[in-house]
């Protein structure tokens, strides 16, 4: 018995020992897989790491100015392609055309160039060419601005006559892109949204460090272009000071000592009528841009691309009445029964304010509100007063953007827009006002969204969800005793209202009280406004040109439909890779095929790709330590069967050792 014990033994230590051989052998073999996969992720990281994409650059000698490289960027009218436009081709040379242009040149271009004429296809040498591509031209900026790619004040200064000749502006280009001169241009006023933003940016920053004098017309724009929300920090700038004097009983305030800063952290306060700035979800206690050459401004400051390209919020502790400063707002608008914003436009806000106000409520002027606001004996004021001062900055920036001839000049006098550009301004404005309110309305019908809370959140909790939930609305949204309004859908939304009441509200834009259900024209990133810019000349001939060269170069070559263009991984690799060329203008006026690298007087480049190469750093990071921390367990693993076999290795000797004596022991038993 005590042999067969041990010879069972001898097995069971024999199966395990090869168990324990397998398994290493198998962490083995896991072990090379781990090495190829870190081998293939080095590989794929090196390769990355030569990642490029295509830009604009735009950069001049005043500044460094680069861009994603866009089909929109090339075949829109701005300040970013000097008004000359860069096409985009296959190689039999048919002009590859995104939807927005298809829509608008099928129905008087064919595919091959030929111009649809009274049921026909006319070709050059054909009569009544010339007769036909003049109207096609008419109908194609038309249908531009038939599918909101263009205003409607766009599409009527291009198709103008000009009044000293009698002819229309597109006869001065009808060589214009095949042989014919091009005018030098450095400014236009035709801008797709995120060219005006560039625009913003460009009047703003340039004037803040100094580039635009002080008093130039750059800096008197730059001035309305920035909204300041927290007035009570200096209440009357020095440079105001020295232009309208100072007012008779008023006592210059220095800055504030901080103690109605409000944000939400250690700072943030829950006194009813507390209001705090929110830029991105986070308090806004910096200004977002450098504030050297606009000194009379706090750093509560946002610029208007602030407002329409990032999340700016107003968050207020408990219900606040603004009724009697939204009525002073609408008082200033109509002016009784007529329409009329002069006041607002030509007058800075202590001024326009004080001229309306008349004895409303709690506050007896706009010096006193804003004594209050800084005193903190009415905690109203605060928020009442970034209300006013939205309103205010709103008017006059996009008064001064957006309404035709309404450029401000060094002496003070404004242009004389139309009616028709008053009265859609008007609507804009007084619809934003409207959205600004937050009391019951009338019936059951509320002017803000209550979006819940829970009884036992806190109220900071409560604030994060008010903040959270005012980007999809357009109105006030309450939580708990916490009330929250983003500035950036209204200002967007004011946008839309604008672009309706221009166009006669065709344009299928509408702004509800939902942000989901909303149509805002900003979404549409080919929509082109035309803009005031400064020192600008007749930019009509330049906006007409623009698109001239884009049209003459379709009857020439043809087009065809290519939606992806659009997409910018699919543009920088269809150029990289010879799928698409550019048709770009040589010195004899004539666009021709080229390689990117050689098209645009080089305003095409390549440059290493930080963002992917920073993505792929990332994801090498995340394979190797995920592929080392494998390998750590598997020497773990091995060191553990190493301890194993060499503990079993040493039982094997034992038992076999055993197992021989007891062999010999019944062998000598046998013999005796």
């Amino acid at each position: 018995m005590g042999l067969a014990a041990t010879q069972a033994r001898f097995l069971a230590i024999t199966s395990r020992k090869a168990n324990c051989e397998f398994r290493s052998m198998e962490l083995a073999q896991q072990k090379l897989s781990l090495s190829r996969e870190l081998e293939a992720a080095t590989q794929d990281y090196e390769y990355a790491q030569q990642a490029t994409r295509l830009i604009w650059d735009a950069s001049t000698q005043d500044g460094d100015f680069r861009y994603d490289l866009t089909a929109d960027i090339m075949m829109s009218p701005s300040e970013l392609n000097g008004y000359v436009p860069s096409l985009l081709s296959r190689q039999d040379g048919k002009i590859a055309l995104n939807k927005k242009y298809v829509d608008a040149i099928s129905s008087v271009i064919a595919d091959d160039g030929g111009i649809i004429y009274n049921g026909e296809v006319l070709y050059k040498g054909d009569a009544q060419y010339e007769v036909a591509k003049a109207s096609a031209f008419t109908d194609f900026i038309e249908n531009l601005k038939n599918n909101r790619a263009i205003s409607s004040a766009s599409a009527k200064k291009m198709l103008q006559t000009d009044s000293s000749t009698g002819d229309k502006y597109y006869t001065y280009y009808v060589d214009a892109g095949i042989g014919g001169e091009l005018k030098g241009k450095e400014n236009g006023n035709i801008m797709s949204i995120n060219t005006m933003l560039n625009y913003v940016d460009y009047i703003v920053n340039n004037t803040a460090s100094g580039y635009f004098e002080r008093g130039s017309q750059e800096w008197e724009l730059a001035r309305d272009l920035v909204f300041d929300f927290d007035r009570k920090d200096y209440i009357q700038t020095q440079w105001e000071e020295i232009t309208y004097g100072r007012p008779e009983g008023y006592t210059r305030v220095e800055a504030n000592d901080g103690s109605l800063s409000c944000s939400l952290s250690s700072e943030w306060r829950q006194q009813d009528g507390t209001a705090c700035l929110l830029y991105n979800g986070s308090y806004c206690n910096d200004a977002t841009f450098d504030n050297d050459g606009f000194a009379e401004y706090s750093s509560h400051a946002v610029t208007l691309s602030d407002m329409l390209n990032e999340d700016v919020t107003l968050l207020v502790t408990g219900q606040q009445d603004y009724t009697m400063v939204l009525q002073v707002i609408t008082d200033a608008l109509t002016n009784g029964t007529n329409l009329n914003a002069n006041a607002m436009i030509t007058k800075n806000v202590d001024q326009w304010y004080n001229e309306f106000i008349n004895d409303k409520n709690d506050v007896d002027d706009y010096y006193r509100l804003v004594e209050q606001a800084k005193e903190g004996n009415n905690p109203a004021a605060s928020s009442t007063l970034a209300i006013l001062n939205y309103v205010d900055k709103l008017a006059k920036s996009m008064y001064r953007l957006l309404m035709p001839d309404s450029k401000v000049y060094q002496n003070g006098i404004h242009g004389n827009p139309s009616t028709e550009n008053m009265n859609a301004f008007y609507t804009a404005l007084l619809n934003t006002v409207q959205r600004l309110r937050n009391n019951e309305g009338y019936g059951e019908e509320k002017n803000y969204r209550d979006v819940g809370f829970l009884f036992s959140q806190n109220t900071l909790t409560q604030a994060q969800n008010a903040i959270a939930s005012a980007e999809n609305y357009n109105c006030w949204v309450k939580s708990g005793n916490e009330w929250a309004i983003s500035l950036s859908n209204l200002t967007e939304g004011f946008m839309t209202d604008f672009v309706n009441a221009m166009d006669s509200f065709q344009d299928g834009c509408l702004i509800t009280q939902y942000a989901n259900t909303s149509k805002y024209i900003t979404d549409n990133p080919y929509m082109l406004y035309d803009v005031n810019v400064v020192n600008n000349e007749d930019t009509g001939l330049w906006e007409s040109e623009f698109y001239s060269v884009i049209f003459n170069n379709l009857c020439a070559n043809g087009y065809y439909e290519n939606q992806q263009i659009d997409d910018k991984s699919y543009l920088d690799n269809a150029l990289k890779n010879g799928q698409l060329f550019v048709l770009s203008k040589d010195k004899d006026n004539y666009y021709y095929q080229m390689r990117y690298v050689q098209a645009a007087d080089g305003h095409i480049m390549e440059e290493a790709d930080s963002a992917s190469i920073a993505i792929a750093e990332r994801e090498y990071v995340y394979k190797k330590n995920k592929i080392n921390f494998k390998e750590q367990q598997i020497d773990v693993e091995n060191k553990r069967i190493d301890a194993e076999l060499s503990a079993l290795t040493t039982e094997f000797e034992t038992v076999k050792s055993m197992i021989a004596k007891n062999i010999d022991k019944t062998f000598k038993l046998f013999q005796s």
